[in-house]
């Protein structure tokens, strides 16, 4: 899994989409997805992201965090628009 995973960070650009930084990558959601909310299977979010590549992005942690923020799952918000 880990060589995978590392395949996908490679194909979304390998570093946070906000800040650059390049290690404790998440992949966030761009558009909801079959595979939502904490606690899912690693094998299960690695393989939605290979299957939907352009509905994610990487994020850090405080990035994603923040790039969530309190309309986080809200499925009206587009969150790569503001």
């Amino acid at each position: 899994m880990q060589v995978l995973r590392a395949e996908l960070e490679q194909a979304l650009g390998g570093q946070c989409r906000d800040c650059g930084q390049t290690w404790g990558l998440e992949f966030a959601h761009l558009e909801p997805t079959n595979c939502v909310g904490r606690g899912r299977g690693k094998y299960k979010r690695l393989k939605d992201v290979r299957e939907n590549m352009d509905k994610y992005t990487l994020l850090c942690q405080p990035c994603h965090e923040a790039f969530d923020g309190p309309l986080y799952m809200n499925p009206h918000y587009r969150k790569d628009r503001g």
